[in-house]
């Protein structure tokens, strides 16, 4: 395809080297026309509506592997009630584009995946994937908030988080100054005649969102500097096989992980408490990483992580959380580490270096379930 590919992960891995054959092993029995019509249909989710609390959404479309429905979840493969059913087991499920599945089918995503793992198991359920590209759990947590002001409380919320809470560790001023910057070009183009935005509109080209190639690190944490250099980047490509020892982690791991897991705590408690007011009953799972105790056979696409250094972030974070039990979380019932999965799996987990392959995605819908069913069994549902 000539031009910018509309899948922004399609031109920085352009940027790194690589052409979208290169993904052609995260999908075994699959000719190229199938990868690219999946690519460009995933790239629906880059459409992203304003919703309420300032959060991006995803418009509603429609395509041959990447349908949302005007509700705001994505269709998994079969029609699902809204409102929800209360005759039934009804889950929201939330997290970010690893949950709402980029670059695989609907049915083929991890909530699609977790019912039919839980229809299997006798459980009449709907498992609603509430998932959104660039979601870590703070979004989540606003997005739930709002699907119980319109009343929709489910009898369990799921959160599959630890990708990009990881990439947000310093927050995230990239997209913000992005935001910021489209929202002022907008507001100065509505106080203006017609015909010079017109005009603008037709000899500008729009705002861009950030390469990722040269992270802007604000100053006060320019110790963590070491972690997205060249050389940062290639030992934690090379240790993303084993768990560091506390002697080879340095004092930004540290600072980076902390900052991390205290946002992460601060957003489980308001989800539990907005849980427990609703009788929703709410689980934690921390992903699975390409970046944390996978072989490099397992994944493709290694240069992405010098295009999208943040990576780095994530990488100090599972070491420092592993090497420190998670601190806070790791006794907690409704919490599940869901890190190691991937180490004793064949084939590619990853489709590139942040997204599962469909056989993955069952796998962890497989260990959800696991770990949900005992909770199913032993309390009847909440039901208005």
């Amino acid at each position: 395809m000539k031009g910018k590919h509309p899948f922004n992960v399609v031109n920085l891995m352009e940027l790194v080297g690589y052409k979208p054959s290169d993904m052609l092993p995260a999908f075994p029995g699959k000719d190229q026309a199938y990868v690219d019509q999946l690519l460009l249909d995933t790239a629906l989710m880059l459409s992203r509506p304003v919703v309420p609390y300032g959060l991006l959404g995803i418009h509603p479309c429609r395509s041959r592997y990447f349908n949302i429905t005007e509700h705001g979840f994505r269709f998994s493969g079969k029609k699902q009630p809204w409102p929800p059913n209360p005759e039934k087991i009804n889950i929201f499920f939330f997290g970010g584009s690893s949950t709402l599945g980029a670059v695989v089918e609907d049915h083929q995503t991890v909530p699609a995946q977790l019912q039919k793992h839980l229809e299997e198991k006798g459980m009449g359920c709907e498992v609603y994937n509430f998932g959104c590209g660039s979601y870590a759990i703070r979004h989540e947590a606003l997005r739930f908030l709002n699907l119980l002001d319109q009343g929709m409380a489910p009898d369990y919320a799921l959160f599959l988080d630890g990708t990009n809470d990881s990439c947000y560790a310093i927050g995230n001023p990239d997209l913000v100054n992005f935001l910021d910057a489209a929202y002022r070009q907008e507001k100065r183009r509505r106080s203006q005649p017609w015909i010079k935005t017109l005009t603008e509109f037709l000899m500008n080209r729009p705002i861009e969102l950030p390469s990722g190639l040269k992270p802007d690190l604000p100053a006060r944490h320019t110790e963590v500097a070491t972690l997205t250099s060249d050389a940062g980047i290639s030992f934690m490509l090379q240790v993303s096989n084993r768990q560091l020892a506390p002697s080879e982690m340095g004092k930004a791991h540290e600072v980076v992980a902390r900052a991390v897991w205290e946002n992460y705590l601060d957003s489980a408690a308001i989800i539990r408490a907005l849980g427990a007011r609703r009788k929703t009953r709410t689980f934690f799972f921390w992903q699975p990483t390409s970046l944390y105790m996978t072989e490099q056979k397992q994944r493709i696409l290694d240069r992405l992580a010098y295009g999208f250094r943040f990576f780095a972030f994530i990488s100090a974070t599972y070491h420092w959380l592993h090497a420190n039990d998670f601190p806070s979380m790791k006794e907690s019932p409704d919490f599940f580490d869901l890190s190691l999965l991937g180490t004793s799996l064949e084939g590619v987990l990853y489709s590139d270096m942040g997204h599962y392959t469909s056989p993955f995605a069952a796998r962890i819908a497989e260990q959800i379930c696991a770990h949900l069913l005992p909770a199913m069994s032993a309390l009847r549902p909440h039901h208005p």
